[in-house]
């Protein structure tokens, strides 16, 4: 079996898990209380918190002897594509997708 993921590319999958999370619950409580929210806007919540978790876990950092960070070069992808380009694409998907809610209103 191939792996899907390398190095720390599956935290993607567990922010963007963990992130449906959240939003699923907040949409829960708006819609016990009468507010209408649309489902767009709460996927472009949902892949910008993905990208930001998945801007500040891109790079790996180890500490010397004197307490200095020093980034490690290791390679982390989902799909055989890279967390640095896994920010972007989120990043691009997240404004569609709130382009898409401003346009339906």
């Amino acid at each position: 079996m191939i792996p899907h993921f390398k190095g720390n590319g599956g935290l993607i999958i567990i922010y963007l898990l963990i992130s449906v999370i959240v939003m699923g619950l907040i949409a829960r409580f708006f819609n016990q209380h009468n507010i209408q929210v649309d489902d767009f806007l709460i996927l472009s919540i949902v892949l910008l918190l993905t990208a930001i978790c998945t801007y500040f876990t891109k790079d790996v950092y180890i500490k010397d002897k004197e307490g200095n960070k020093i980034k490690v070069d290791f390679k982390s992808s989902l799909f055989f594509i890279d967390m640095k380009y896994w920010v972007y694409i989120l990043l691009l998907g997240s404004l569609i997708l709130f382009i898409e809610h401003l346009l339906k209103k």
